[in-house]
């Protein structure tokens, strides 16, 4: 999270975390809550202008589409 999300996150201008909640019991590491700065109209986008420019940024960070999709299928 630290070395990619956040790092990108901050790049394009996206908003960070409001809240992470780390566990050690159970089948997740943890959850992490972003508020929804639109409300509930977040959901009627498949893919969020939000959503590309994180995407665009990760590919720039880690160098290739490759590398960025790794990141995503690992979270």
């Amino acid at each position: 999270m630290n070395d990619y999300y956040f790092k990108t996150s901050k790049a394009y201008g996206g908003q960070l975390p409001k809240m992470i909640l780390r566990s050690f019991t159970g089948s997740y590491d943890m959850m992490i809550v972003w508020e929804m700065k639109k409300g509930l109209t977040e959901f009627e986008w498949e893919t969020s202008p939000d959503d590309i420019a994180f995407y665009t940024e990760l590919i720039k960070l880690t160098g290739s589409k490759e590398e960025a999709d790794k990141i995503i299928k690992e979270f």
